[in-house]
Order: structure tokens, then sequence, then C-alpha cells
């Protein structure tokens, strides 16, 4: 079984990877129930695969099915084990207890079973029990840690200085900071669950859900709309300019965009402010310039006539 994985994964082909771990796993099993049936006493397994085997052999191929299963630690099924993320951290941390908390209860129980302390019923009782126990607190562990990394997610979000929103590829919203719920004037947690349709206005809601398709289809880093005029809606039902700009994010539940959005309300007034201030130093302009330009020009003339004159009287005669 090693020789034919180790030929599997010299094949280029499309999943050697995936198929040579698989073996390595199969062989680690295997061998691995002979070393823990060591553990237990037994000596002949009795079994279609074989009936005996050797406790350095069991050891020297649970090693050699480890590396195998290592020898490409970042493909297929290992991928998952080795990264650097959350769920590969927390199986590393939880790996060795998964593997001799189990052994270890099992073989507690079966020795209070040879004692005579209960019956043999009752050893495969606690060996359950354990196991439901171990399975619990591995559970417990790895939903903590999924917690504790989405909620630094969450509150990383949140202390965004910008309105920010996730949206999942039916438009729906799946997460909110409390800056978009203020801009929105929802309650907090109003947004989440709510389409994202709700917070455009009617002029642009019917069109929307076609323009939401087909950038999934070709999801890009750009601001949306650009060039045209965006309004959102509000929940009291009032309506503000807004500028979008949108990222799609690539993750294992599948596509998400982020919406980053912003009020341009105050920018958009401060800049028709200063278009009509334009307007008004261009009329007053205009204005200084009819009324003082004739008066300008009649003191440059009366100022040429007086200097001719004033040469003039200076010249001998």
């Amino acid at each position: 079984m090693i020789g034919a994985a180790w030929l599997i994964s010299m094949i280029p082909m499309r999943h050697s990877t995936l198929i040579l771990q698989l073996f390595a796993l199969a062989v680690t099993i295997v061998s691995a129930a002979a070393l823990i049936g060591y553990v237990f006493g037994v000596r002949e397994f009795r079994l279609p695969i074989f009936s005996t085997m050797a406790l350095h052999t069991a050891v020297l191929l649970v090693l050699c099915g480890l590396g195998m299963l290592l020898v490409r630690p970042g493909e297929g099924l290992m991928s998952s084990a080795t990264s650097r993320y959350i769920g590969g951290r927390s199986l590393r941390r939880l790996l060795p207890f998964i593997a001799v908390t189990p052994v270890l209860t099992s073989w507690l129980s079966m020795q209070g079973v040879l004692a005579g302390y209960y019956s043999e019923a009752f050893g495969f009782a606690l060996s359950s029990l354990s196991s439901i126990l171990v399975l619990g607190f591995v559970s417990w562990l790895g939903a903590d840690a999924l917690n504790c990394e989405e909620e630094r997610f969450r509150s990383t979000i949140d202390a965004s200085p910008v309105a920010t929103i996730m949206i999942d590829q039916d438009g729906i919203i799946r997460i909110a900071n409390r800056l978009v719920h203020s801009v929105f004037r929802y309650p907090d947690h109003g947004l989440v669950g709510l389409s994202v349709e709700q917070l455009l206005s009617d002029q642009f809601r019917q069109g929307h859900k076609g323009y939401r398709r087909e950038y999934m289809r070709n999801p890009t880093q750009r601001i949306m709309g650009e060039g045209r005029e965006l309004f959102a809606l509000r929940q009291d039902g009032t309506e503000f300019r807004v500028e979008i700009a949108l990222n799609p994010v690539q993750t294992a539940d599948g596509r998400y965009v982020m919406a980053a959005v912003v009020d341009i309300t105050d920018r958009v007034a401060a800049e028709q402010r200063i278009l009509r201030l334009n307007r008004m130093h261009k009329v007053l302009s205009g204005i200084n310039t009819s009324l003082f330009a004739p008066r300008l020009a009649i003191r440059s003339s009366r100022g040429r006539h007086a200097s001719q004159w004033r040469t003039e009287s200076c010249l001998p005669h």
C-alpha cells in the first residue's frame, strides 16, 4: 500500500496528493489499531487484513504513515491541519489530547473490569461515556476558539472609522458595524438579515438586483456606480447622498462583498457652496469692472496729459 501510494504520487495527475494522503491515512489507522491493541494486551487480532503484527512493525508503520501525510502539508487533507488560521491552530493544539485521552480512559476502564470493581458491560459504558466527554470537550474548545476569532473580527469591523457591511451572494447583510447602524439610523443588530436593497432609494432598488448578480459573477474592487449620483435610504425614510466602495472577500463559506458606505451629504453641500461663491465672485468681478473701468480710463488719460504738459514745459524755447 505504501509503495502504491508513492507510485501514484509521482504520476502527474490532478488528485495525486489526495490519493497519497488517503493511502497514508489507511496505513496509519491500521498500524495504530495494532499498536493500541498492544496497549490492551492483544497479541492476535484475527482480522481479514492481518492476524498479527510485531510491535516494532506497528510503530514503524505509524511513523511512516505520518511522514507520508506530511510530505505535502499544504495540499489535500493536510491543508486544514497545517493552516495558520484558527481552525488549523486549534486542531494542532487539540490533536495530542484527542489521540491520548480515549486510549487512556479505555485502558483505565479495562483495568477496573480486570480488578473486579465492576462488570464488563459497565466498563464498556464508562468507555463510551469517556469518549462522549472527550468529543464534547474538544467541540467546546473548538467552538470557543472560533467564537474568540469571530469576536476579534467583529470588534475590528466595529472599530472601523467607515460604515461597513458584509453581504453574501444573495444580497443579505451578514455583518454590519456600529457606524453603519448610526448612519442608516437602525437599532443595534437591526441591519443583519436584511436585504441590501432595503438600504437603497426606490429609483435604484429595482435595477440593483441585476447589477448585484452581474457583479457577483465578476467581482472586483471598485466604486459602486462610479460617475453617478447614489442615494441611500435611512430607516425613517429620508434619503442621502453616498459613495460606496466594494471589495470582494473569498471565504470557506463562499464569496462575500465588503461595502464601505460614506455619507457625502456635507461634502456635496460644501462643494455647492463653493460653486455659489465662485459664481458670485465672477458676477461681482464683472460689476466691479463695468463700474470702475471708465473711471480708471479717465484717470489714466488725465495722467498721460499731465505728464505730457510737464514734459513740454521743461523744454527750452
